[in-house]
């Protein structure tokens, strides 16, 4: 039945037909190939496939995904050809923000996109993206969080993400631009979190930043600004 599946869609090819007999994995294989499959209606795929098992825990996978592919540099799950992926413990270790490459960014994106994508599912992926905003620095990084925070944007309603974030746009919009601050204060070597950003006397950074980095005009910039959402 999946071999026949996939030669409807004409995406018979070996890398899937390998997964035919472990379906998560293979969700996951045709979600992370989605930006490059062209038209082939993934999401319509998927859930024919789900339609199989119906015992499989799809939201336990979209949440793997979406884990994966926020902490990671770009790359798949590392998934194993003998188990569903819900059986699974994919590393969600944080990776340094200034690691990555605005490619791999954009094939993350792409990816995060697509998957989010799927109208059928968007309410509980917001509420996952949520969850992450909350998370401990030292478990989802600030880097991670801008991205978050991107793809809330992005593949959100503003009526819907105001009613499951309970906090208004403007005011999502100001804590984004924190972290985006934040992230340009990690490239040069001071690490703060946002507690410790919202708790300090700005005064004494402003004039730090002034005096060795005034080369950089931009990220003067980017801090009164992040000074004015933050409050001296």
């Amino acid at each position: 039945m999946v071999e026949q599946l996939l030669m409807e869609y004409n995406i018979a090819l070996p890398r899937y037909i390998q997964q035919a007999e472990y379906i998560g994995v293979l969700i996951s294989y045709l979600y992370t190939d989605a930006p490059e499959l062209g038209d082939v209606p993934v999401h319509e795929v998927v859930s024919k496939l789900l339609a199989l098992k119906p015992q499989l825990n799809f939201q336990k996978i979209l949440h793997k995904l979406l884990d994966t592919w926020l902490h990671s540099r770009g790359a798949s799950p590392a998934l194993s050809v003998d188990q569903d992926i819900t059986q699974h413990n994919i590393s969600l270790a944080p990776v340094d923000a200034h690691e990555n490459t605005s490619e791999e960014d954009e094939v993350r994106l792409k990816r995060l996109s697509y998957l989010l994508g799927d109208h059928n599912h968007l309410e509980q992926s917001v509420k996952h993206l949520l969850s992450l905003l909350k998370a401990d620095s030292s478990v989802v990084t600030i880097n991670t969080k801008v991205i978050v925070y991107k793809m809330l944007f992005a593949i959100t309603p503003k009526r819907l993400l105001e009613k499951l974030s309970n906090t208004s746009t403007e005011a999502l919009n100001s804590q984004h631009q924190v972290l985006l601050f934040l992230c340009e204060l990690q490239r040069l070597h001071i690490h703060l979190t946002v507690e410790e950003f919202q708790a300090m006397k700005k005064i004494g950074v402003i004039y730090q930043l002034l005096k060795n980095h005034s080369h950089e005009p931009q990220v003067i910039k980017q801090y009164y600004v992040a000074v004015a959402l933050g409050g001296v």
